[in-house]
């Protein structure tokens, strides 16, 4: 295991535990006065269906990156030949995109910098990550 696997399981592990195991709790990076996941959508003004598909692409994207770790540079012939790095690149791309909106979404109701710090690291792993694989 390198450098970039232990990122990738930070940053997987990491939103799985926002999403599946604290998504019913408080935590002080909740954004507003949020209790639980679905009151941090409400504050940003957000649906419950938006969270829900935040919450698949969060989740998935985060199983992509496990994943990755765990099996390595497999190519999947089912897909043409797709190589799992190629995969794994424009899952970093999209998570990077997904933390900017997190961001801006605790921008938006005036959250101070530290409820956006979880997000702003999780977007400077997933760049740096997406950087070395250029």
């Amino acid at each position: 295991m390198d450098f970039t696997d232990i990122i990738k399981l930070i940053i997987g592990l990491g939103l799985i535990n926002v999403w599946v195991l604290r998504y019913n709790k408080k935590t002080e990076y909740r954004g507003g006065t949020a209790n639980n996941m679905l009151e941090e959508f409400h504050n940003y003004g957000l649906s419950k269906s938006i969270m829900f598909l935040i919450g698949f692409f969060k989740i998935s994207l985060s199983l992509v990156l496990i994943l990755s770790v765990l099996i390595s540079d497999l190519t999947f012939d089912f897909l043409g030949g797709v190589n799992l790095n190629g995969i794994v690149f424009y899952a970093l791309c999209l998570m990077s995109v997904v933390m900017v909106g997190s961001i801006l979404m605790h921008l938006k109701i005036n959250d101070p910098f530290k409820k956006s710090i979880p997000a702003f690291l999780m977007f400077l792993m997933s760049t740096g990550l997406i950087i070395s694989m250029i």
